[in-house]
């Protein structure tokens, strides 16, 4: 199915590319001729007499011509290519830049443009219908046990389609233990999305004996595999895999990719080990706003004053709203009275966000210093900060909150 997708898409992205050439081509004739009329021009005039107007050349055939030849050439090498190249969504951005070619040579050749546009969608169309019917066809026989071999359902993890994914991984599920050692040979699968499946089903089906091949995968090229294989090691509860995987994820955190730097600090908030405080706190002062902000969304599960000292801190002063949002939810969650008087600080921010944020963090510590100056924000100017205040006073079983709520009116 891929390689048909890969010929028809590769042998239209193939006559596009030759036709805006051709365009081109034609495009710098025109300018040539312009060029030389001028200077004919000028010239007869100088000399006392006319030059007729020459026409432009009509566009010559030979671009389309070697596409109508190469095309089906190029569109098989791309086929195969796409077949080994898992590409659900490469596919996708294909089709925007190809459409976004005949739109261009919609605006030069107008006839050509509609043409090539029409031939784009149908040839799409098709395509799309017929890898949708299959991938219907396949989870229909895997939910009807059709298709129950364990090597075929761990191939199907693989697929570019979300349902077969879906439909393989609870068939895998249903089947359990047994699948262990197909599962562990997966491992070594050459598509990262099968190893990260079948790291994840081993975890659910607690096979133990997986441990050895786990710690084998902390080397894995793909990031997501490693994270996801130190995060099941850590779930097996044994020293020497608990120790592999805290090292495989801190050297994750020095990693260049913040995606990757990312999804550690994600992993280890989740590690009940004081080793990981330290390094998960330095995660809070990372150069990309994303890191950050995934650490200071999910510090909230290690209860630890220097992480609460950590998040204040950030709550006060990261240039990031977001992860200031973020750090002031964490120290809601944590529920520490020594974030109390850094977030009734925050409710005289200028923006109206963070007064947001500083009003429900207070709400869920509930400490009776906040009651007046969430009573104080009930007349801000902004009514989503006021609506907020009163949800957090709702939270209090204090004299001031219910009188205050009494007479307050949301708009």
């Amino acid at each position: 199915m891929q390689i048909i997708l890969g010929v028809v898409m590769g042998y239209v992205i193939f006559l596009a590319v030759f036709k805006l050439i051709g365009v081109g081509l034609l495009f710098i004739e025109q300018v040539v001729i312009w060029l030389k009329e001028q200077s004919e021009s000028q010239r007869a005039k100088q000399q006392g007499y006319r030059v007729p107007d020459t026409k432009a050349k009509p566009e010559k055939q030979l671009g389309l011509i070697a596409a109508i030849v190469l095309g089906p050439m190029v569109g098989i090498i791309a086929g195969v290519v796409f077949h080994y190249w898992d590409i659900a969504h490469e596919v996708i951005i294909f089709s925007f830049l190809t459409f976004s070619f005949f739109f261009l040579l919609s605006l030069f050749n107008k006839k050509s443009g509609i043409l090539f546009i029409i031939l784009f969608i149908l040839s799409w169309f098709i395509v799309y219908k017929m890898y949708d019917n299959q991938a219907r066809n396949i989870v229909n026989r895997i939910n009807n046990g059709q298709i129950s071999n364990i090597n075929q359902l761990i191939d199907y993890l693989g697929w570019p389609n979300y349902d077969v994914q879906v439909s393989a991984n609870n068939a895998l599920l249903k089947i359990g233990r047994p699948t262990d050692d197909a599962l562990i040979a997966a491992l070594r699968n050459p598509n990262p999305d099968i190893r990260q499946a079948a790291i994840g089903l081993l975890y659910l089906n607690k096979a133990t004996r997986a441990i050895k091949p786990l710690i084998a995968t902390l080397n894995d090229p793909d990031y997501m595999v490693r994270d996801s294989a130190a995060s099941v090691l850590f779930s097996f509860k044994q020293s020497t895999a608990t120790e592999y995987a805290l090292k495989t994820l801190f050297q994750s955190l020095k990693s260049s990719n913040s995606n990757e730097r990312s999804e550690a600090v994600c992993n280890l908030s989740l590690v009940k080990d004081p080793h990981v405080i330290e390094p998960l706190i330095h995660s809070l002062k990372d150069p990309d706003a994303k890191v950050r902000d995934m650490a200071a969304s999910t510090l909230y599960r290690i209860n630890d004053p220097r992480i609460v000292k950590a998040l204040i801190g950030v709550a006060l002063k990261d240039p990031s709203l977001n992860v200031r949002s973020a750090a002031m939810s964490s120290l809601g969650n944590l529920g520490n009275p020594m974030a109390v008087q850094p977030l009734i600080s925050i409710l005289k921010s200028p923006d109206k966000l963070l007064r947001k944020s500083a009003s429900d963090a207070l709400g869920h510590i509930k400490d009776p210093r906040a009651v007046g100056p969430l009573i104080a924000e009930l007349n801000d100017r902004e009514g989503i900060v006021r609506d907020s205040a009163a949800d957090a006073l709702y939270n209090f079983d204090d004299p001031r909150a219910k009188q205050a709520l009494r007479n307050y009116k949301r708009h």
